[in-house]
């Protein structure tokens, strides 16, 4: 199952990374429960061009942890700070439960202050 889980997981990004939030449809159920505070939609808002490096990723029965490093352009206000139109690079974790092939459940965190450094730069 962690292998298969792994997998998944794989594929869900780099299809995403290449095809948009939209490639997320075949790989979430439809009421997934995303555990994300709302500077994750301040992000999405603020950077476009994001694409993912899976670092490292553990699983263990259904739950799934990933380490990304995200790489994305600021081209609109984060935090108060104007657009730098900076490319940026930054930690991502995000730990998956998934069911039946699917993910059911969601949380992340970032280095939100590394971020913000390399805007002000």
């Amino acid at each position: 199952m962690e292998e298969a889980n792994k997998d998944l997981i794989r594929r869900m990004i780099k299809r995403v990374d290449a095809e948009g939030e939209t490639a997320y449809a075949d790989f979430v159920v439809p009421d997934v429960i995303w555990h994300a505070s709302e500077i994750v939609e301040d992000v999405k808002a603020a950077f476009t061009n994001l694409k993912h490096t899976i670092e490292e990723m553990i699983a263990e029965d259904d739950k799934l942890a990933v380490r990304f490093t995200a790489r994305a352009v600021n081209t609109g206000e984060f935090m108060n700070i104007s657009p730098s139109g900076k490319e940026v690079a930054f930690t991502v974790l995000g730990i998956y439960r998934i069911a039946d092939g699917m993910v059911v459940e969601g949380w992340f965190e970032f280095d939100t202050l590394g971020l913000i450094e390399q805007i002000k730069e």
